[in-house]
């Protein structure tokens, strides 16, 4: 077993802060859940101001146009950090 599932055995309870689309797009997040037994995220605007100035992954939502039927979001911080903390549609 390891360190951090131990931990999680003892009542522990271990978070990330540092929440990318590319984080939920690889599975990484799943594997760490899984393997890692990570049980909670938290972010904040500085956050996703990072993610989204150090990623590709955010660029096509930015760029898009408020009104292209094909995009579900806002060009703000606010709407991308919302639909990838809150969910995302099918």
């Amino acid at each position: 077993m390891n360190a951090t599932r131990r931990l999680n055995g003892l009542g522990q309870s271990l978070w990330l802060d540092n929440i990318t689309r590319d984080l939920l797009d690889s599975g990484r997040l799943k594997r760490y859940i899984d393997e890692a037994s990570v049980t909670g995220l938290t972010s904040n605007p500085t956050i996703f101001d990072h993610a989204i100035k150090e990623s590709a992954a955010y660029d096509a939502a930015i760029r898009c146009n408020p009104g292209c039927s094909q995009c579900h979001l806002r060009d703000d911080a606010g709407a991308l950090g919302t639909r990838d903390i809150g969910g995302r549609p099918a």
